[in-house]
């Protein structure tokens, strides 16, 4: 190995590291040119250009500190696009602080909570016994959920609804697939993120 670098010293390339100064950041999506980065536990979403440059931040949460702590953090870990709206998810792991989504519209800047506890509900009767939202797409007029399980429930599903859900609409559909169950519980694997490209 050191010798092959020794000989190729010509075709190193520079890597440029950046350090952003933004709590822990949990999803990212892409619009017009731009990255969405919003933190499970910041209060911020921040919009990077395809440098990573910081050009924008938009305040999503209410708190006096840029970071929420753990006990009180609404978990924002899922992420989606739907037209020029960016959908913030929270996980539903610890009620009632992470029971809200936020719906940020990308061109007017206009931000509304939404409540997840109707979904959390009809899921919990569908047989998910822990919620622990993870990732989020839209595709083709469904919105599509992943709940993580963990090694102590050894489960994870895909949560499918309707745009209706969006609008406290109560009869939205919703159905659940489990996945691959794993019965090697000291290796389960989480699914976490998710993202659809109709390319």
């Amino acid at each position: 190995l050191l010798i092959l670098s020794c000989n190729t010293k010509q075709n190193l390339e520079t890597i440029e590291i950046k350090k952003l100064s933004y709590p822990s950041a949990s999803s990212i999506e892409y619009y017009d040119g731009k990255l969405y980065l919003m933190g499970d536990d910041a209060t911020k979403l921040l919009v990077l250009d395809t440098n990573l440059n910081i050009v924008d931040s938009n305040p999503i949460i209410s708190y006096p500190e840029n970071r929420i702590p753990k006990d009180i953090k609404p978990d924002l870990e899922a992420s989606a696009l739907n037209a020029d709206n960016l959908f913030l998810f929270g996980s539903g792991s610890l009620q009632p602080y992470r029971n809200f989504g936020w719906k940020f519209n990308l061109k007017t800047k206009d931000n509304d909570s939404i409540s997840l506890e109707p979904l959390f509900i009809r899921a919990t009767g569908l047989g998910v016994e822990q919620i622990n939202i993870e990732g989020a797409c839209f595709v083709a007029g469904k919105l599509l959920f992943m709940n993580r399980g963990n090694k102590g429930y050894p489960h994870n599903h895909l949560i499918i609804t309707d745009e209706k859900f969006l609008n406290n609409d109560s009869s939205f559909q919703i159905s659940v697939i489990p996945l691959a169950a794993q019965k090697d519980i000291a290796s389960f694997k989480g699914i976490s993120a998710s993202c659809y490209a109709r390319e």
